[in-house]
Formats: structure tokens, C-alpha cells, sequence
């Protein structure tokens, strides 16, 4: 990043020189100007083939936080969202996780969760399993904007397990974030909630 551009350097193609850059993640994204805000979070899925009308999102809240959705004739179960401490980061496989009995996998505990919700997945073993890491905030909010005024890179990071909805909200404030559009009044409101600047983000 420099005071008039930014250059943005890939593997094995020509830099990329930039005005503004956008850094924009629904997974675990480490920075110099994140560290110390932000927290590393698991989460699973698994997958059952199951012919039918796609459906909205449905959401659990309890102890632990899941969802379920069909589509394209697949029903996902997610969540089982805990915390990754640092140096578990590889702890679980990212798929294909073989299930054993009163393991305390996180897909294991899903597919019990989706056979117990809906009987007919009784005795099936899913299609696909798959853990990943996400990023959270301590307020639970999306960090949208840049740090500093005179940077040259924006972030939209941290969706904090809910980035289809999260980093919807965030994009729709970008161009004006970025100063390619004059906020609404209500859209300032939304840009110092979500600002990197916030209060509520620092420890």
C-alpha cells in the first residue's frame, strides 16, 4: 500500500496496481491492522440428497447455533459453531469426516441433530461433511470500511457465521463507504455500526 496507489502481487501473474482495494472474505482472514479483533471460529455442515422445492434458511437458537436449507435437491444442516483456539486452526479434517460412534466430531452431532429433527434421515449417512473456519468480532458485527483515513484498502470481513446475510448488508454500503456514492442518512447510521473505527470492536 503506498500513498498514491496500492499494488496487489499474485502468484505467477503480472502485479495489479490498483487506486482503492477491496479485501472482501467469508473465511478466516488474518491482518496486521485485524489483529487482536478478531477470533477464529469453526463451523460444519453435512449434506443429505433430498428431492424437493428449495427452501428458506430455518434457524435453531439454543445452545449451540444451527440451520438448515434444501437446494438444488441437497438438505444442508450447519452451524455447530466453537471457537478455534490458536494452534487448533488444523484440528479437524475439512471433509469427509468418517462418523464414530460418541465421537465428539461436530458433523457427527449435526447429522444427530438432522435425524432427530427430521426422522426420514434416520440411519442415512450424509453425502458430504465439511468444517471450515470463520472470522468473529466481539460485538458480533462485520467490520465494513477502512482503518485509517488516508488507506487505500477496505475490508468487509468478519460476517461472524451469518455472511449470507452479513456481507449482503456490508456490499449494499460499499460504494458509499468507498466514496462512490453519498450515503443516506440512514446508511451513515449503518456505516459507524460497522465501521472498523467502532468502539464496540476494540477488547
Amino acid at each position: 500500500e503506498h500513498s498514491h496507489n496500492v499494488v496487489v502481487h499474485t502468484n505467477n501473474r503480472p502485479d495489479i496496481h490498483a487506486g482503492k482495494v477491496l479485501l472482501a472474505t467469508n473465511g478466516f482472514y488474518q491482518d496486521k491492522r485485524l489483529e487482536g479483533l478478531v477470533q477464529p471460529m469453526w463451523s460444519s455442515i453435512v449434506c443429505f440428497d433430498d428431492p424437493g422445492r428449495d427452501t428458506p434458511n430455518f434457524w435453531q437458537f439454543a445452545e449451540v447455533y444451527n440451520y438448515l436449507k434444501r437446494t438444488d435437491d441437497v438438505m444442508m444442516f450447519g452451524g455447530e459453531d466453537r471457537v478455534a483456539k490458536t494452534g487448533q486452526l488444523g484440528r479437524y479434517e475439512p471433509r469427509n469426516v468418517p462418523h464414530r460412534q460418541g465421537s465428539a466430531y461436530p458433523e457427527d452431532l449435526l447429522v444427530a441433530a438432522a435425524q432427530k429433527l427430521m426422522p426420514r434421515f434416520a440411519g442415512r449417512e450424509p453425502t458430504e461433511r465439511h468444517s471450515g473456519v470463520f472470522s468473529a468480532t466481539p460485538d458480533e458485527l462485520p467490520i465494513v470500511g477502512k482503518f485509517n483515513p488516508q488507506d487505500r484498502v477496505y475490508f468487509l470481513v468478519c460476517d461472524n457465521g451469518i455472511g449470507h446475510t452479513m456481507l449482503t448488508a456490508g456490499a449494499t454500503l460499499l460504494p458509499a463507504v468507498m466514496g462512490y456514492r453519498t450515503p443516506t442518512p440512514e446508511q451513515e447510521r449503518y456505516i459507524k455500526l460497522v465501521s472498523p473505527q467502532r468502539e464496540t470492536l476494540k477488547r
